[in-house]
């Protein structure tokens, strides 16, 4: 499966399914020296994640990441403090899968060869024939996104090393569209709503703030800790904060449901996505990705 694989200088390969035991990606590229943690990761990760408000999937996958290998486990040298730090070796990236039902892979064997409209049904079987991962979708379910985000989250360390910002936000949904709006201030924006959605996330909270999940851990100590939140995921849902809308406008700045950095608007987002819920049909959006700090001349062919 080549297509699983991408890039020239900065390559990822991804792999994994819906109903496999995980997902993974592999980073290469990445330069030595700079310092990653799986909490950091899971803050990008966190605001892909379905399941976090009512517009969204009801799947309660974690997305916690787990950084199997590309990083130092101890310092080179006494001294060096250089423990965590990339050492420039393919860097893979970990996600398993915890929220997995396997009462509904009943459900897919009995819709698996009815092409659903918007999805890959067709062209998956047409390409893999008759042993293609069909359960939940495989690799063509949203669960693949998770790996380009957490990929995407070290390449963007990468450029901000450069002095490159990324970052995006919701232009339009269901019809209701954002005015334009000044970058720097769009940027502020998305930052302010990521530490909104850290501070109300209760795996964020109860996982890496608590520390139940850490730096000193190995890999099996943590995959000990995965194997209890796998029964734990309601309960530890149900230590979301309580949401008030004008509590979270006032502290952050942002609305408490969508990234769309003119408030009003966003909350016009939210309602005309319910009326549409409502009907039992489903809403599609634009999302604005913005890249500044770009040197001029960059880029090719010409």
């Amino acid at each position: 499966m080549l297509g699983c694989h991408l890039g020239r200088n900065f390559q990822v390969t991804v792999a994994g399914g819906s109903y496999q035991d995980g997902l993974t990606a592999v980073v290469q590229g990445n330069p030595p020296g700079m310092l990653i943690t799986e909490q950091e990761v899971y803050g990008d990760l966190l605001l892909r994640k379905p399941g976090a408000d009512e517009l969204s999937s009801p799947r309660k996958e974690p997305d916690l990441p787990v950084i199997y290998t590309g990083i130092n486990a101890a310092d080179t040298i006494e001294g060096a403090a250089n423990k965590g730090h990339t050492n420039g070796t393919p860097m893979t990236i970990l996600l398993p899968n915890l929220d997995r039902h396997f009462i509904h892979i009943k459900q897919y064997q009995d819709t698996n060869r009815t092409p659903r409209p918007g999805h890959a049904s067709y062209a998956s079987f047409a390409k893999y024939g008759p042993d293609d991962d069909a359960i939940g979708a495989g690799i063509f379910s949203g669960r693949y996104t998770s790996t380009i985000v957490a990929a995407g989250y070290i390449a963007k360390k990468v450029l901000k090393a450069c002095g490159i910002d990324v970052f995006s936000y919701v232009k339009e949904t269901a019809g209701v569209s954002c005015p334009e709006i000044d970058h720097a201030k769009a940027l502020k924006y998305a930052d302010a709503y990521k530490k909104m959605r850290c501070d109300y996330d209760p795996f964020y909270q109860q996982v890496y703030v608590s520390g139940r999940i850490n730096t000193e851990m190995r890999y099996l100590e943590k995959m000990k800790i995965f194997a209890e939140i796998e029964n734990e995921i309601d309960a530890i849902r149900d230590k979301t904060p309580k949401i008030v809308p004008e509590e979270i406008r006032e502290k952050y700045g942002v609305h408490h449901i969508i990234n769309c950095p003119d408030i009003e608007a966003g909350e016009e987002m939210v309602k005309a996505c319910n009326k549409i819920s409502a009907t039992g049909d489903s809403a599609g959006g634009v999302v604005e990705v913005v890249v500044t700090g770009v040197p001029a001349g960059l880029g090719e062919p010409v």
